[in-house]
């Protein structure tokens, strides 16, 4: 029986791969990412750590955008992520609740006015933006409507994550995250994971849309401008980063 978690990591793997400062104009308006990590392998392929998408029409760019570039956590639970495995594993569980509180709207901003350290909260957004811009690239599908970007995200993650050789690192920040699943399961997620695998027939639609992908990268006369990945320094020391941050 195949494992498709192996199919996919291969696909994905071979999509041209950028980093935090990508050219808006190039990236493809609509679509799904997904995301890698530097030291996490999956059997020789580079392990697949976050599946993503937007719902609005033609704001892949700026949902990037929020991960990568915006020092917001409450507009990016990806962010609110990292920042909760940093703050636990410097053991700073007073810090780490005031991470947890929703300011988005008026009224939270009023009530907690003057109840939040906004400098050592500045603080964890720069680590977390820092650590991402170092430690995450990405690859990009092309899909779009909003329904087929939202069951192919869920397909991925639950596809991958099922594969026996999905685990991991020893050094995986993500072990030190308050949330359960994301610790066990080695993924910054905490749903899809137990949804419903792609079938063979969804699967073939997926690695024709990754070639598709591949084909309008290959014609893009601007591709030049990404910054690639720099798989030499896949081993660098995490404990190296941690010191500095």
């Amino acid at each position: 029986m195949n494992d498709n978690g192996v199919i996919l990591h291969e696909q994905f793997n071979a999509l041209k791969r950028y980093s935090f400062n990508f050219d808006r104009n190039v990236i493809f308006k609509n679509g799904l990412y997904v995301l890698f990590e530097k030291g996490e392998k999956f059997l020789e392929f580079d392990r697949i750590v976050r599946v993503g998408t937007h719902t609005g029409q033609n704001n892949l760019v700026k949902r990037l955008t929020e991960h990568f570039l915006k020092p917001n956590k409450d507009r990016s639970i990806f962010r609110k992520h990292i920042g909760r495995a940093i703050l636990s594993r410097d053991n700073n569980l007073e810090l780490l609740k005031q991470w947890e509180i929703d300011l988005t709207g008026k009224k939270a901003r009023e009530e907690w006015a003057g109840k939040i350290d906004t400098a050592a909260i500045k603080s964890v957004e720069d680590r977390v933006t820092a650590y991402m811009q170092e430690y995450f690239t990405f690859s990009v599908i092309p899909l779009e409507t909003k329904e087929e970007r939202l069951f192919f995200e869920a397909g991925i993650i639950a596809t991958t994550s099922r594969s026996p050789h999905f685990y991991p690192s020893a050094n995986w920040l993500g072990k030190f995250s308050p949330e359960e699943k994301i610790r066990t399961r080695g993924v910054w997620l905490v749903h899809g994971l137990n949804g419903r695998s792609l079938t063979e027939a969804e699967m073939g639609d997926l690695i024709k849309c990754a070639e598709t992908s591949r084909l309008k990268e290959l014609n893009s006369k601007d591709i030049t401008v990404f910054k690639q990945h720099e798989r030499s320094s896949e081993n660098a020391s995490r404990d190296n980063f941690f010191n500095k941050t």
